[in-house]
């Protein structure tokens, strides 16, 4: 999967740790237990694009900024199937390399949150929330928002993207 870096944006909540935060059709899309208000984002060089103010949804771990900025962001959103292979995008930290995590999807449960699982690549760790989640096609499916409990961060919960 290839990594296309203008859509990948890190969330600087508290000093110096961060979480994952992408574009979605102009709108700056993280995990809502990381946003807060004139949170800084910035580019994964530290190239800082601006403070912005988040909205959190109600029903879902989910904060979205209405701010526009100059990069394209993903386009289309899908629903995954289970056993269908995903892929999780992002960066650990500031200055760190991107990586991607090939994932299988597990389960969709009632609440309409995904459960995927790793394939290959590293664990799912602290510091990955908001990392959008993409399946073959290059269509944002999820959005990374914590880990299943008892997994050894080999487990994780996606808000889904059909929810922005």
């Amino acid at each position: 999967m290839n990594i296309e870096d203008e859509r990948l944006l890190l969330a600087n909540f508290d000093q110096n740790n961060y979480a994952n935060a992408f574009i979605y059709k102009y709108l700056i899309v993280t995990a809502g237990h990381v946003a807060i208000d004139g949170m800084p984002i910035q580019t994964p060089n530290k190239k800082e694009s601006g403070r912005f103010t988040f909205r959190k949804l109600a029903s879902r771990d989910l904060a979205l900024s209405q701010q526009s900025i100059p990069a394209p962001g993903f386009t289309e959103a899908a629903t995954p199937s289970i056993g269908e292979t995903v892929w999780v995008l992002g960066h650990h930290g500031a200055n760190q390399e991107p990586f991607t995590i090939e994932s299988t999807v597990e389960d969709i449960t009632n609440q309409g949150r995904i459960i995927i699982k790793r394939k290959t690549g590293k664990k799912y760790q602290l510091g990955m929330s908001g990392c959008p989640v993409v399946d073959q096609k290059n269509r944002l499916v999820g959005i990374l928002v914590e880990g299943v409990s008892g997994t050894n961060g080999e487990q994780v919960y996606l808000e889904p993207a059909i929810a922005l």
